[in-house]
């Protein structure tokens, strides 16, 4: 729904999470990337389907937040260890784009994320997948202007846009994009 062209996948685990998103990139020729620190459980079921898709993959074999991390995306996942779902929050998050998603998996069923999630001021719509299990969803509020206009500009070149409707400014940029 929100045309994700990068999306972040903290704790890749058997890979499930990173086919259904590279299901969804390939449409748009978008990429992934995934963190993990063991990066060999992924089954070859899901690594094969996503190397099918032909959807660039960035698995990167660290601990979240070992390294700087300076790319915009589109969706952050987080699905690492839930004892670190605060520091992966705030080491990513600034990363999302306005207007992009930040998921969190296990509300609900595992302490870090349930404590996480309900220690923010931030309103998390919580969408369950199971009896116990939540993903807990937050998307970054997109700026208005002065005059009650959607803002964006583009990072590659001096092009800014603005729409009345968020939808508007939505398909302005896919087409700059397209084009650029």
């Amino acid at each position: 729904s929100i045309k994700a062209m990068t999306v972040l996948e903290i704790g890749a685990g058997w890979g499930w999470s990173a086919r259904a998103f590279a299901l969804s990139l390939a449409s748009r020729h978008g990429r992934l990337i995934s963190i993990d620190p063991h990066p060999e459980r992924i089954k070859p079921e899901n690594s094969g389907r996503i190397a099918a898709l032909e959807v660039p993959w960035d698995v990167r074999k660290e601990r979240s937040g070992d390294k700087p991390f300076n790319e915009s995306i589109d969706l952050l996942y987080i699905d690492g260890d839930p004892r670190n779902v605060l520091a992966d929050f705030t080491h990513y998050s600034e990363n999302v784009r306005s207007g992009g998603l930040i998921v969190i998996d296990g509300y609900g069923g595992q302490p870090g994320p349930t404590e996480f999630v309900e220690s923010q001021e931030i309103d998390f719509l919580k969408l369950p997948y199971s009896d116990a299990y939540c993903h807990a969803i937050y998307r970054r509020p997109v700026p208005l202007v002065h005059d009650g206009k959607y803002e964006a500009s583009c990072k590659h070149c001096p092009r800014q846009f603005s729409a009345d409707y968020w939808s508007a400014l939505d398909d302005t940029i896919d087409a700059h994009i397209k084009d650029f």
